[in-house]
């Protein structure tokens, strides 16, 4: 169930429908139906596609309204706003398909009437206007594995396309790679063939490993932020290029005596530079990086420790401790803790809570009740928007600074 920040708006996506919320006060202001929706944004209006295969119908939202205007595009299974143009990504029994529409965007929105709901040019059997029907290019790709689909990002004047490939995995069964291609936003000329392009989640940030400039990290808003030599992508993380490279190495498995084989896991630090390990800690998994310091987990506990001299600063217990996702700023790295003994009256006994925790020295700087599973948040300065998942789900702000 994603989440879309907006000007004045949350927009919440859900499996049937697409929501528009008042960011201030949380107010439901407007409802869409929709199909297994999938929605971007250009921080200002929300493109989503809705239904499948010949169902299939690109929605331009203007996010204040909730008015849309809708077009059928049979197969279309993403699209991205180019300024006044739309970049798709079509589903064909042989091939995907990346298309540039030029003056989409704009016949779109002069579909959408003045208040909440879609404005189209017909129901699924509707034909598709000669403006859909004519891209100004088309560039073909060859399709991946059928139930997994492909995603596409525009960054700049590239536009990435990750798609899953089965390949063989390390016991010979079949496993699903995903590999990258790099097309040009104005003429689909591709640029590059990557080995790994992966979709960001929390923060829509993508990890791209380009034959030229090695691994780097792309998200809304900035230049893309290369990795360093033997850093590993951390979820959080303020100083990605680092010159202390942490990463997580797991060697072959040790038999433990009663027919266990657990993989052997270490957390090395090494220097970006030279390659040199600084120190390294075992049978632990990397986390997040945040104001100096390294975040780990034993599976059991978080451990907060110095990144220079990988030093153990504190650990927190199940109890306390906090698991991803997460986000972080400043000093305080929040996430959900399961087991928090909350310390109001009325709750009795351990229960899920979203903390936010001290990287310094491991302190608890805040709690928040939790109806259920965080499975997605998202920072705005100091106000942070979480959706989390019980017997139904659930949008809520709070005010963390």
């Amino acid at each position: 169930m994603p989440l879309h920040l907006l000007p004045s708006r949350v927009v919440v996506v859900a499996d049937n429908k697409i929501l528009g919320i008042d960011r201030a006060t949380g107010e439901e202001l407007w409802t869409l139906p929709a199909t297994g929706p999938r929605c971007s944004d250009d921080g200002a209006r929300l493109t989503c596609v809705s239904g499948h295969g010949q169902d299939a119908r690109i929605l331009l939202v203007d996010p204040l309204a909730g008015a849309a205007g809708a077009v059928p595009m049979p197969g279309v299974a993403q699209a991205l706003t180019d300024g006044d143009d739309l970049v798709i990504l079509t589903q064909v029994a042989a091939e995907y398909r990346v298309s540039r529409l030029d003056g989409a965007v704009m016949a779109l929105a002069r579909m959408q009437g003045s208040g909440p709901g879609v404005s189209s040019t017909g129901g699924p059997t509707a034909s598709v206007p000669d403006w859909a029907a004519d891209p100004t290019w088309l560039t073909s790709l060859e399709p991946g594995v059928s139930d997994w689909p492909p995603t596409i990002a525009l960054f700049g004047t590239e536009v990435m396309v990750s798609v899953p490939r089965e390949a063989d995995g390390p016991s010979g069964s079949a496993i699903a790679n995903l590999e990258g291609h790099i097309l040009d936003v104005a003429t689909g000329d591709l640029i590059e063939d990557t080995s790994r392009a992966e979709p960001g989640g929390l923060e829509s940030g993508w990890l791209v490993e380009r034959a030229q400039g090695g691994l780097a990290l792309y998200s809304p808003g900035r230049g893309p932020v290369s990795l360093g030599q033997g850093q590993q992508f951390l979820q959080v993380d303020d100083d990605p290029a680092s010159p202390i490279a942490i990463r997580t190495v797991e060697s072959a498995p040790v038999p433990d005596g009663q027919g266990n084989a657990p993989p052997v896991s270490e957390m090395v630090a090494t220097s970006s530079e030279t390659g040199e390990v600084l120190w390294s800690r075992p049978d632990e998994w990397a986390v997040a990086r945040l104001d100096g310091h390294v975040l780990t987990t034993t599976g059991t506990s978080l451990v907060g420790v110095d990144e220079t001299s990988g030093a153990e600063r504190w650990t927190l217990g199940r109890e306390n401790g906090i698991w991803c996702p997460c986000v972080g700023g400043g000093h305080v790295l929040a996430g959900f803790a399961m087991n928090f003994e909350r310390p109001d009256a009325e709750q009795a006994g351990p229960a899920p809570t979203l903390v936010g925790i001290d990287v310094r020295t491991g302190d608890l700087v805040w709690w928040l009740p939790s109806d259920g599973w965080w499975v997605q948040v998202v920072l705005d300065g100091d106000r942070m928007y979480a959706i989390t998942q019980a017997d139904q789900s659930s949008i809520s702000a709070w005010d963390v600074g």
